[in-house]
């Protein structure tokens, strides 16, 4: 689908006043699933989520917030896995039910040998913690079991100070409107505890270019301000074009230590940025940087660091 009919679609999709209601209606007749490919990749970041952490800190026994938990929760499932005692999942909009929390069971429990031995846990130790329990079937009580709860985006302010280990999120930030992301970096860090960690997978890319392969993945670096902020309007779902840099500003603003960074620099983005025109706004950033198209990173609230609300 050309990258055009698809931001019609979707502001079409946002914006009509029964779009909620036509979304459940849907879930009725058809319910939602992932690809097969799409697990796959989901469950490929989470363990390297993990493998980050756990090169720093322990996962058992702590307590761990994911922001935008999405449909499925297969990356908290795989952090149950690893033994964390308490994930509190966040959303803008209520999107899980039953039927996708036992479906992110079986997604780890069927990958327990890939998994174990990517992280040295015991592969029948993963499967025994995603059993499937009996008797349950409301949504509250079945994520209770797995040690989760659900909670809106909106709740993060009421979290209490220092009262969180870890926050993770993966392809979340990118969403986030570039004013709102400052505010919400310096709430993470309030309900972190000293010492507490963050780990954030980011998609930097065009999301256009996943339907449109006719456009680069960094092809929305051509729109000036004003141009995006009116297809911003029209399509809320947008990414906010935040390069990589700016991220690890960012955090280190909000207190939060960038211990580790990872990125891929896609070769054909680094070729394309070459050849049109870049929008005023980046033409300040290294082509590497515009060309970061994906990004692990791994910080560490400073341990001196004291909120004036905690």
């Amino acid at each position: 689908m050309k990258w055009q009919l698809k931001a019609v679609r979707n502001a079409l999709i946002y914006w009509l006043p029964f779009a909620g209601a036509a979304r459940r209606l849907k879930r009725l007749v058809q319910p939602y699933a992932t690809a097969p490919e799409i697990d796959r990749w989901t469950v490929a970041q989470g363990v390297r989520q993990c493998e980050l952490l756990r090169q720093h800190t322990p996962i058992q026994g702590l307590t761990i917030l994911e922001l935008g938990s999405g449909w499925q929760p297969t990356i908290p499932m795989l952090l149950h896995a690893c033994g964390a005692a308490h994930i509190i999942l966040t959303d803008e909009f209520d999107r899980m039910d039953a039927a996708l929390v036992l479906r992110a069971a079986k997604i780890i429990s069927d990958r327990a040998e890939d998994i174990g031995q990517r992280l040295g846990i015991d592969a029948d130790t993963l499967r025994s913690r995603c059993m499937q329990p009996p008797n349950v079937s409301a949504l509250g009580n079945l994520l209770a079991y797995y040690g989760m709860e659900y909670r809106r985006a909106a709740s993060i302010s009421a979290i209490e100070a220092s009262s969180v280990d870890i926050v993770v999120s993966r392809a979340v930030l990118e969403h986030v409107r570039r004013p709102v992301l400052s505010g919400m970096f310096h709430n993470l860090s309030r309900i972190l505890r000293p010492g507490g960690w963050v780990c954030h997978i980011i998609d930097n890319s065009d999301h256009y270019e996943h339907q449109d392969k006719s456009i680069s993945r960094v092809n929305f670096l051509r729109f000036s301000e004003s141009t995006w902020r009116w297809l911003e309007i029209s399509d809320p779902n947008l990414p906010n074009r935040v390069r990589h840099s700016e991220y690890l500003s960012l955090l280190h603003s909000a207190g939060i230590n960038v211990v580790q960074a990872e990125v891929e620099v896609d070769q054909s983005a680094l070729r394309a940025l070459r050849n049109f025109p870049i929008a005023d706004a980046f033409r300040r950033f290294s082509l590497e940087d515009l060309a970061t198209v994906t990004s692990y990173i791994l910080g560490r609230k400073d341990v001196t660091l004291v909120h004036p609300f905690s």
